[in-house]
């Protein structure tokens, strides 16, 4: 198996939870490999090994574990890619899950080299059309929810609220406003929505600000809790606290989202797989996306009603909610 990103890494940990409940052996009976450090939980690095993003790499592990079978993530890097170009080159059959609705077909393809594994497991029948319209051959498709959802779904923490509010250093009498951004503004396939992580940040803090004015500080109860992409610079939104001095606001990068998530009492984003946890979760949730241009790229049906466009939509809403909270 072989991932590259969060997201990626998330559905092979809840693959390699089922294989050890089966009794497998890493080593043995499969492995796990990725070219990136510091996106996991600890408690998984046992069973991953980190190897360079080359085919050279790749061919060497094939070669020295002869597979029957390989899985891949499909992230935007090309890691993912190049197992699926080394598994075609030795005749070893590929299977890959996309776990999102966007840019589906750009996710086989770098350098102009287009590789589609032998199947495609796509989140459902939505995401099905979307890549039988942009080119994806409908044989090599199948049906199948991210096995990370099961996960989400059964989640329980092994610490309690008030050992996770001393991890992350706030006080425990706070309620949390999750905002979970994501890599939006320069990536290939996300880049031309309309909105971003950023605009949308300045949308929930506009809202925030009329809330502090208008419930004459009663937001000191709150703390604006940002998760950051593993991936992401936390530099890009110092500009926006130093100006919001009012509001008070936390960064947050290296956390398991699921804890962070469980333990927040409002969250917002936009439609990162994050704000799909939330959902199973049972959060109260808001997803915001002023300014989208065309469709709403996330396509899990259940979530249509928590969908926010507009600014005057997104202070009504988070205001009442904020004041149920209190």
């Amino acid at each position: 198996m072989a991932y590259s990103d969060p997201a990626g890494f998330n559905i092979i940990c809840s693959i390699i939870d089922k294989l050890i409940e089966a009794n497998k052996k890493t080593n043995s009976d499969f492995k796990v490999f990725t070219n990136q450090e510091g996106i996991i939980d600890k408690k998984y690095s046992p069973y991953i090994k980190v190897i360079n993003n080359s085919l050279e790499s790749i061919e060497d592990e094939i070669d020295k574990f002869l597979p029957e079978i390989i899985f891949t993530a499909t992230s935007i890097n090309n890691f993912e890619h190049l197992w699926r170009i080394s598994s075609k080159k030795k005749k070893i059959r590929v299977e890959s899950i996309v776990d999102h609705w966007t840019g589906i077909k750009k996710r086989f393809s770098h350098s102009n080299k287009l590789v589609y594994p032998d199947t495609i497991f796509l989140l459902n029948d939505e995401a099905k059309k979307i890549a039988i319209s942009e080119g994806v051959p409908e044989e090599i498709i199948r049906i199948s929810e991210n096995p990370y959802y099961e996960k989400v779904k059964n989640f329980k923490p092994k610490i309690s609220r008030m050992a996770f509010f001393n991890h992350i250093k706030i006080k425990p009498e706070k309620k949390i406003i999750l905002y979970v951004s994501d890599k939006i503004k320069y990536s290939p396939i996300t880049s031309d929505l309309g909105f971003d992580e950023l605009s949308i940040f300045e949308n929930v803090l506009q809202s925030l600000g009329s809330i502090q004015i208008e419930s004459k500080n009663r937001l000191d109860g709150f703390i604006l809790l940002v998760k950051l992409h593993p991936r992401e610079n936390e530099k890009k939104y110092l500009h926006y606290i130093s100006k919001n001095e009012n509001i008070n606001i936390k960064l947050i990068k290296h956390i398991d989202p699921l804890l962070i998530n469980y333990f927040s009492d409002i969250v917002i984003g936009s439609f990162s797989n994050m704000i799909i946890e939330s959902y199973l979760l049972n959060k109260s949730l808001f997803r915001v996306q002023i300014g989208l241009k065309g469709e709403d790229p996330l396509k899990y049906s259940n979530l249509k009603e928590k969908f926010i466009s507009s600014q005057i939509e997104l202070n009504k809403k988070l205001k009442t909610e904020i004041f149920k909270t209190i």
